[in-house]
């Protein structure tokens, strides 16, 4: 038997962007109430800033970026919002998580970077984008790369 819905039935694009649309709010609150309320996903440890990464929230992750969100935050795989950014394909959540100088060569906890875990045409582009934030970084001359990198691999390995 079929059934055919008539009338004004759902608005597939509002759908869509309902969730794009709540993280943005929220994030907004998070910034204007001067503390970043972004909470872990009990099951799989991510962040909003996870979820925006993946998605290509751009608008969401500047304001949880303003807001204090940690770029280098692990979910409970060890994954960061570049990790998620690379898998998924999303180049302009990639290249906001650079400049905000995340941390390329964090590995998850089977030990990838996420070069490791994005398709060939991702993996060039995060090579040109390790560029960028090698001349970001000599710009802004920041002496304590090395030192972040220190403390993000003790972190990493923390369970």
């Amino acid at each position: 038997m079929i059934f055919v819905l008539w009338g004004p039935g759902i608005d597939c694009d509002e759908a869509r962007n309902e969730e794009e649309t709540v993280m943005l709010e929220d994030a907004k609150r998070w910034l204007n109430s001067g503390r970043c309320e972004d909470v872990t996903h009990p099951k799989t440890g991510a962040t909003a800033l996870h979820v925006a990464a993946a998605k290509g929230y751009i608008k969401v992750m500047s304001v949880l970026l303003q807001a204090g969100a940690d770029v280098n935050n692990h979910d409970n795989d060890g994954w960061t919002p570049l990790h998620a950014a690379a898998y998924w394909g999303q180049r302009e959540a990639c290249e906001l998580l650079i400049e905000n100088f995340c941390d390329m060569d964090i590995k998850n906890y089977v030990a990838q970077t996420a070069f490791d875990v994005a398709d060939s045409e991702m993996q060039r582009t995060l090579e040109e984008l390790k560029k960028k934030q090698a001349a970001l970084q000599r710009d802004r001359g920041d002496v304590n790369i090395v030192q972040k990198k220190e403390v993000n691999a003790k972190k990493r390995f923390v369970l």
